[in-house]
């Protein structure tokens, strides 16, 4: 009997060792702490950790080809880039008179939704008519744009645009009024099929010897590429003028064409069918687009509520 019980004792203590083992196990694994450094189904191969680019400095200069219309698109400037748009004008002002004018905008893109603007001091040019040939400088303008909805399934684009005129011209030759205006326009911009729409209300409050004066006036501009680098755009717009009974209003046909991602070439006629002055208007320039030395603000808290993602 001696052997068979002690063979007992040895199978029970064998038994309760192995359970104690087990037990110990099991609890240390479930009481021991994951080290913060280290997380399952992660690779821990070396490397630089992956950042979110910022579009304001990673992104390539896209192409930008839009005819000169009177219509604002709720597009904005390429975010960190300076896009400058140089066009000339002609157009006849009656008894022989002709004007033309050098102007030039220069756009930044602040943030993807917001950039800002300013209407350089262009030139003016008047001659003909037995008059003497003039010359001298256009007004200025400094603006904003805004665009707060992105085109969904049903809402198309949607923007706010600011613009002030700081009175540069001089009143003396007719090249401006001598005062301040204020503009304030609403732009809805979508696109169906290959057909691009840009619909905008303008509201300007424009200062006279009399005071300031406000009219609202209207625009919708449809734009369709031809080929891969060319478009075509037909517009009409106008309403009441400020300070005066007079409506003007004008139908306007042009086209761009892109020539590399930075440079585009664009020109437009447009025809007035009021009695209001100017009947005609031929319009040529080009759009220049850079990457400036300095970069766009940090995306602090402010520059993210102007549509910085």
């Amino acid at each position: 009997m001696k052997p068979l019980v002690l063979h007992l004792l040895i199978a029970f203590s064998l038994l309760g060792s192995s359970l104690a083992i087990a037990e110990e196990i099991e609890v240390s694994d479930a009481v021991r702490p994951v080290p913060k450094n280290i997380q399952p189904f992660v690779s821990r191969e070396p490397g630089v950790p992956v950042k979110k680019a910022d579009p304001c400095v990673a992104a390539d200069i896209q192409p930008n080809s839009n005819p000169p219309t009177w219509d604002t698109p709720a597009s904005t400037t390429q975010c960190g880039l300076v896009e400058t748009d140089n066009l000339f004008i002609a157009q006849p002002l009656g008894g022989g008179v002709r004007q033309q004018m050098l102007v030039t905008t220069a756009k930044y893109g602040l943030t993807p939704h917001f950039e800002i603007r300013w209407g350089l001091p262009g030139r003016m040019f008047q001659n003909g008519g037995g008059t003497s040939r003039m010359t001298g400088s256009t007004d200025q303008w400094l603006g904003l744009l805004f665009r707060f909805h992105d085109q969904g399934r049903r809402a198309p684009d949607l923007a706010l645009d600011y613009a002030l005129k700081i009175p540069a011209a001089n009143p003396a030759k007719g090249f401006g009024t001598g005062y301040t205006d204020h503009q304030l326009a609403f732009i809805a911009s979508r696109d169906l099929g290959a057909l691009h729409v840009d619909f905008n209300t303008a509201a300007t409050i424009a200062g006279s010897p009399q005071g300031r004066h406000a009219a609202v006036q209207f625009g919708l501009a449809l734009t369709r590429p031809l080929t891969s680098r060319s478009l075509a755009t037909i517009e009409a717009f106008g309403g009441p003028q400020p300070g005066t009974t007079d409506r003007y209003g004008a139908v306007l046909a042009g086209g761009a064409y892109g020539i590399r991602p930075w440079l585009s070439l664009n020109a437009a006629y447009t025809r007035a069918y009021t009695a209001s002055s100017p009947r005609q208007q031929f319009l040529a320039g080009f759009i220049y687009t850079l990457r400036p030395g300095f970069l766009p603000p940090r995306p602090s808290r402010f520059i993210r509520m102007l549509g910085h993602q």
